[in-house]
């Protein structure tokens, strides 16, 4: 390999980093030239990811660390504006390989937008180790103050030992920065506020949680919304179908009616309109109960209205006549169930035999003291909300 130098990428109090090309293959490098000791360079030479650049020589040279590392042709995130949809996808591949340094024990304390570039493959590439360390759970805090400000956590800055919350804080920060306006939807609001948490215990304990909030915000859209669109077309095209049979259809009309107003919780109320049972109640109330054996006066009342509905009410007019309650019953077409449709009045059944005409709803509420108990014990029953058979 014969490497020339092309340009100086940049210069730091740490060392410097110059663009070099093998002039017998054309490839382009990066060759970083950094003070003292760089282990974590040494510890990426022998590994490989697709969303890392690959290390190619690690050696020490007069008290610095020489780095030869795979350049990468792309634009770095801090100078591309992006859409939500790829956003998402660099964020997951962030997570991937953030994954896979942290599952080495290897921690980048840098991410900023630009420290992620997006290669000419179309994936991401996450570069610039210059601040990473390997892990020291045992040390009470960091010994070198490294980091970008703004991006670094507070800990980084030597309040405690950085882990892998220390990169779940600057990956948050950075891609709140990204999205801009976006961050502040409710998809993302939740994900950002959990990420930049102040305190290390209140974020994600690993970028794998990360990951997995994003796709089960993504299934959540991807199945959610589908359903729901789905619930609203079906609710459209029957509300289509009805419209079109009440505006065609007198038949129809009439099933709807059935279906709406018969099985309705005021069913009790339809009954009985046009009396005002509460004012049934008086001071002055005679009604007298009986509970004997009543079946004989029962079937002789049935008879005289056949086509009616007929309930004993548990009460005697004066000549110690049973009193009935008398309803209209009907069949709906909807459902095929029979119902009390309206209270006509009450009748007696003497002892004799004989029943007495029908005491309309009218004359009830005229004499409340004579026939308020037996209406308002016909109205406390609960056999007006729901199908006789």
């Amino acid at each position: 390999m014969t490497l020339e130098g092309l340009e100086i990428l940049r210069v730091s109090e740490r060392g410097r980093v110059v663009l070099m090309r093998d002039g017998e293959t054309g490839r382009r490098y990066v060759r970083k030239e950094l003070a003292g000791d760089a282990p974590v360079y040494q510890r990426l030479q022998g590994l490989r990811h697709p969303y890392l650049p690959a290390i190619e020589e690690v050696r020490r040279e007069e008290g610095r660390t020489v780095i030869l590392e795979e350049y990468i042709d792309g634009a770095d995130l801090a100078h591309l504006t992006l859409g939500q949809g790829q956003l998402t996808r660099i964020l997951l591949e962030l997570c991937d390989v953030l994954e896979f340094l942290h599952g080495q024990g290897i921690l980048h304390r840098d991410i900023k937008p630009s420290n992620l570039m997006l290669a000419a493959d179309g994936h991401l590439r996450l570069i610039d180790f210059d601040a990473a360390r390997e892990e020291r759970p045992q040390a009470d805090q960091d010994t070198r103050l490294l980091g970008t400000r703004g991006y670094a956590p507070p800990e980084q800055y030597g309040f405690a030992q950085t882990d892998a919350r220390a990169d779940i804080y600057a990956l948050g920060v950075t891609f709140r920065q990204l999205l801009g306006p976006l961050a502040r939807k409710r998809r993302w609001k939740k994900l950002l506020r959990k990420c930049t948490a102040l305190d290390p215990k209140d974020r994600y304990r690993s970028v794998g949680q990360i990951r997995r909030a994003v796709w089960l915000g993504r299934a959540r859209r991807w199945l959610l919304r589908p359903a729901l669109l789905l619930i609203l077309a079906w609710q459209l095209y029957y509300l289509a179908i009805i419209g079109y049979g009440i505006a065609t259809d007198g038949e129809f009309r009439e099933v709807l009616h059935g279906a709406i107003f018969e099985t309705a919780w005021l069913e009790r109320t339809r009954v009985f309109q046009g009396l005002d049972v509460d004012k049934l109640k008086t001071d002055r109330m005679v009604g007298r109960r009986y509970t004997g054996d009543v079946s004989r006066q029962a079937a002789r009342v049935q008879a005289a209205y056949p086509d009616r509905g007929v309930i004993y009410t548990g009460y005697l007019d004066e000549a110690d006549g049973a009193l009935f309650g008398v309803f209209e019953v009907s069949c709906s077409v909807y459902t095929g169930e029979y119902r009390y449709e309206r209270f006509l009045g009450l009748c007696a059944a003497a002892r004799d035999g004989s029943v007495t005409p029908l005491i309309d709803p009218q004359a009830c509420q005229a004499s409340p003291e004579r026939y308020g108990p037996a209406v308002r014990a016909l109205y406390a029953l609960d056999v007006f909300d729901t199908p006789i058979f």
